[in-house]
């Protein structure tokens, strides 16, 4: 991403489609864990709409990027939601 993303905070982004939208099955837990965690936050980018996204352009599964420090720290393809969690309680 040509964005830089310098915060102390966990920043996971949801990287999507357009035509296909956010995945609503996870928003409860990601808006959950937000809220019980003031340095774990929460963005959506359309993939398609966004030419620094270009790599994740046409993906039929959703992304999630980690970002802390201004570095991309994991990447993860697709609505694994135990992966997800995993991640964030460990933060």
């Amino acid at each position: 991403m040509s964005l830089i993303i310098n915060y102390d905070i966990l920043l996971v982004v949801e990287v999507f489609q357009s035509w296909a939208g956010p995945c609503e099955c996870i928003k409860p837990m990601l808006y959950r864990t937000s809220l019980d965690n003031e340095d774990i936050k929460f963005c959506c980018a359309a993939a398609d709409k966004i030419g620094s996204l270009k790599e994740y352009k046409d993906k039929l599964k959703p992304v999630f990027l980690f970002y802390k420090k201004g570095a991309l720290k994991k990447t993860i393809e697709g609505v694994n939601t135990p992966e997800i969690q995993k991640l964030l309680d460990n933060i």
